[in-house]
């Protein structure tokens, strides 16, 4: 009875929103969002990071001398606080994980989100002033919310294997961000805005089988490594002058004219 109250509630509040907007158009990314946040955790009834992992649907290992990769694991720091965790293999991903209040680093394999759509919840946003490192592997997850580019101190962000169709324009944002990674998904272009990733360094994105043009890699003075094996590529970038590592095997390139601004 009450997931049928909020689904009434949910659809006389896009009923309202698209009568204003005087068009249906955004009624998807209306309805996402709606559903985004009501699968956001309320973080004020945690009174510390002690009371948020505690809620989680399962134990962690402290235990840093056992630590491994392939385990559910954290690390605190001096004030008891979690910064590193690492989620693999449980059945969800809670909502409260993003009320931790220092983390630096995330690691989620093969556990899905619990959300009502496939996305990467918008509660991240909530990590912008700590997160340095955001990994998320054979996760399924088809694109990522505008609040990404609220990660201002992100300087790693792995993707693998989530099956991503798209980037958000918000990517540009990142302005701290040098290594990206998006292997083994399913993107087919890149946003305009990826030029504004000043910091990047390192760019791989092998095994994007309809990945069909980097072009607006275009002038990355700092790009200094490009993967890009098993894609679709038909031409190169130009001027990319600190480029010292370019991969691009198995692609479908037809034009090498502009291998000299390398």
């Amino acid at each position: 009875m009450k997931l049928q109250i909020i689904f009434i509630t949910l659809a006389c509040m896009i009923q309202i929103k698209c009568h204003t907007i005087g068009s249906y158009n955004e009624i998807g990314t209306i309805l996402r969002n709606l559903f985004q946040e009501y699968s956001t955790a309320d973080c004020t009834i945690y009174a510390n990071d002690e009371e948020v992992y505690k809620s989680f649907p399962f134990e962690l290992d402290f235990n840093l001398s056992k630590r491994k990769s392939s385990k559910t694991y954290a690390e605190k720091n001096a004030n008891g606080n979690i910064i590193v965790l690492n989620i693999n293999k449980q059945e969800y991903v809670p909502p409260s994980v993003f009320c931790l209040t220092e983390l630096q680093e995330l690691h989620i394999q093969r556990t899905k989100f619990r959300t009502f759509d496939p996305g990467l919840p918008i509660a991240i946003e909530r990590l912008a002033s700590t997160l340095i490192n955001l990994t998320i592997s054979d996760t399924p997850i088809s694109y990522l919310p505008e609040q990404i580019g609220r990660l201002k101190r992100l300087q790693e962000l792995k993707l693998l294997n989530t099956s991503l169709t798209n980037l958000p324009n918000s990517i540009g944002k990142l302005s701290s961000l040098v290594h990206l990674n998006l292997r083994g998904n399913k993107l087919i272009s890149l946003p305009p805005t990826i030029i504004n990733t000043h910091s990047l360094q390192t760019l791989i994105l092998n095994n994007n089988a309809d990945l069909r043009s980097i072009e607006t890699l275009s002038g990355r003075s700092n790009l200094k490594v490009l993967q890009v094996d098993n894609c679709h590529i038909e031409r190169i970038p130009l001027n990319l002058p600190k480029l010292t590592d370019l991969k691009m095997s198995n692609n479908s390139l037809t034009d090498l004219s502009n291998i000299h601004t390398l």
